[in-house]
């Protein structure tokens, strides 16, 4: 695993960023181009629960389990926005 990586799945990766504003910040990433939340496959949900709940143990062992906020970013809903799944990952 790299420097920055903090648990890595099949599906997701959950990272340190490099010079991130909150020092036990952690982003959760897919490894594949997926931009809208609600279409990943069961397996790729499962995937993320297990990257997420290593990376969370890690993390309260070494912060002593201090409180944190999770933030999801999905494609909007609306067929408007059909045209920005390219660019959302």
């Amino acid at each position: 695993m790299g420097q920055h990586t903090v648990e890595r799945g099949q599906h997701f990766i959950a990272i340190k960023p490099f010079a991130s504003p909150f020092e036990q910040e952690i982003h959760s990433l897919p490894l594949n181009h997926q931009a809208n939340f609600p279409q990943t496959a069961d397996e790729a949900l499962e995937d993320l629960a297990r990257v997420l709940s290593r990376a969370m143990r890690r993390r309260d062992a070494v912060t002593g389990g201090l409180q944190y906020t999770c933030f999801l970013h999905s494609l909007p809903r609306g067929d408007e926005h059909a045209d920005c799944a390219p660019s959302r990952h």
